[in-house]
């Protein structure tokens, strides 16, 4: 647990007192071969992220969710039933609808190969889309989808690396933070799957043993009908970061970094974001 993005709300703003609670992020029990609580899922691939002060870093290319699973894991590979949920977008745009009415968990198998080269890992991801109301003009529909990704940190020249990762299929709720929905609504009240892509690849470059800086670019593109979603939908989002770490004491690391990104909806309109950040941490 940590004390991030969880404040009290109102009763303790950040120009008065800055007061915060925790917040769980994992919690789980493992085995040799069995992962039980909540953790990061399994078609997530945490060792392909880049170093970053930004906390996720290639935001609109990777995957980012932690939930909920059982998961077995045998040698490279892993098969995961984990938590299913679903967001939609109403008919024509609107306000996003989150639903929990799933029957079917996520299923999600991963394999990754490792060698003195780096590694690459697989991933597969299956699951059922619902959305379920009452009343008059209740809607109970479903779909099934699917999505796959390969991703990677590959040792280049000396002690650099290249880090990637391409996904393609129905995002959703998987990739940039829930940037697009799973589903939308047509006018029958019958669930449409948006599809579309992303990913990202990061240079990293060793200075010295103390200093190190990365550069990255990340894109997500996704294939919206705007006769159900409007112009309004998230069509694209991409951006770049360059950083640089450096490490006084081992364990101790303090970085600097710029990052220019774009976001651009269905009706052609676009905005854009400049944001430098500092951070500092020590790793116990």
């Amino acid at each position: 647990m940590d004390f991030f993005t969880s404040s009290l709300g109102a009763t303790s703003p950040q120009n008065i007192t800055n007061s915060y609670q925790p917040q769980l992020r994992q919690a789980f029990f493992q085995t040799k071969h069995w992962l039980v609580g909540q953790a990061w899922s399994t078609f997530q691939d945490v060792g392909a992220l880049p170093e970053t002060a930004d906390f996720i870093g290639p935001t609109d290319g990777t995957v980012f969710v932690r939930q909920a699973q059982v998961r077995y894991t045998y040698g490279g590979f892993s098969i995961a039933a984990e938590n299913p949920a679903t967001t939609v977008l109403p008919y024509k745009g609107g306000n996003r609808i989150s639903s929990d009415d799933n029957v079917f968990p996520d299923i999600i198998g991963r394999y990754t190969w490792k060698g003195d080269w780096g590694n690459v890992t697989a991933a597969g991801l299956f699951r059922e889309l619902k959305y379920e109301t009452t009343g008059a003009n209740a809607i109970d529909d479903s779909t099934f989808t699917a999505a796959g990704s390969l991703s990677g940190k590959l040792m280049v020249f000396g002690k650099d690396d290249i880090r990637w990762m391409i996904l393609g299929g129905n995002l959703g709720r998987y990739v940039g933070l829930n940037f697009t929905n799973d589903a939308v609504l047509d006018s029958n009240g019958k669930l449409e799957a948006i599809d579309g892509w992303a990913g990202y690849i990061a240079y990293r470059h060793l200075w010295t043993d103390r200093l190190r800086s990365s550069v990255f670019y990340a894109i997500g593109d996704y294939d919206n009908d705007i006769d159900l979603t409007g112009a309004n939908a998230n069509q694209a989002s991409e951006s770049w970061t360059l950083n640089v770490f450096y490490s006084p004491i081992p364990k101790l690391d303090i970085g600097a970094e710029y990052r220019w990104a774009k976001r651009e909806i269905e009706s052609g309109d676009d905005g854009t974001l400049g944001r430098f950040q500092l951070t500092s941490k020590y790793s116990f």
